[in-house]
């Protein structure tokens, strides 16, 4: 369950166009349609990030794990928006 759909959209209606409202944090592919649908929002801020783990000794004097945006996510993510409308 995403979080805060109806304070996002009273944002967005107490808006009414004059600046962009973007729903964020924690937004996915399963998520993003009903996100959309409830706030009326058009815009949205999503990371799609995944955890990058490389083999010990990958990156010299460096963590071997970090976090990248996932591009599998961001299209899954648009897919599902794109079905929305």
């Amino acid at each position: 369950q995403w979080a805060n759909v109806e304070g996002y959209q009273v944002d967005v209606e107490k808006a009414k166009g004059r600046i962009t409202i973007m729903p964020g944090a924690g937004i996915d592919a399963g998520n993003i349609q009903v996100i959309a649908e409830t706030t009326g929002a058009k815009d949205f801020h999503f990371s799609a990030k995944t955890n990058i783990v490389q083999p010990a000794g990958a990156l010299p004097g460096l963590n071997n794990a970090y976090l990248a945006a996932d591009l599998t996510k961001i299209g899954e993510i648009m897919a599902a928006l794109d079905r929305g409308f």
